[in-house]
């Protein structure tokens, strides 16, 4: 499973998040913006203003909880916008993958025609249908070749 972590400045001028609907009022663009989020099912985490009283540099995410313990570090160096600095958890799986190959260049046909030969074809078949009968009848007369 595929997770995804954004952080930009988005410059929507958000005085608080999460808005509230009946005292804030975003511009077209930025309720554009948070519908794509919720359409997405994706979430924006950063709470605390990030350039004088806006929230405008946002983390977001497609995990609720992937998030956690948001610090505003201040101004960096001559910045205008705000430090931010959080821990990120993020669950990891690891998968051993093994595969088998066969080398049939290296095959040993005369030991695999021996054992092909050793086995009772026509006994195999025998509770199975005509057709699968008449292979193993098949079978019996050419692993004897």
């Amino acid at each position: 499973m595929c997770k995804n972590l954004c952080l930009s400045s988005f410059n929507y001028s958000f005085k608080k998040w999460p808005l509230d609907a009946d005292t804030d009022a975003p511009s077209e663009e930025a309720r554009q913006f948070i519908e794509c989020l919720d359409d997405n099912f994706l979430t924006q985490h950063v709470t605390v203003p990030t350039r004088n009283n806006s929230i405008l540099d946002l983390i977001i995410t497609d995990e609720q909880d992937m998030i956690h313990d948001i610090l505003d570090l201040g101004a960096l160096a001559n910045s205008d916008h705000n430090t931010l600095q959080w821990r990120t958890h993020v669950r990891t799986e690891t998968t051993e993958r093994t595969h088998q190959f066969f080398d049939y260049a290296r095959a040993d046909v005369a030991d695999l025609k021996l054992e092909l030969q050793a086995i009772d074809w026509q006994h195999c078949f025998r509770d199975s249908s005509g057709q699968l009968r008449t292979i193993g009848v098949l079978l019996s007369g050419s692993c004897s070749n």
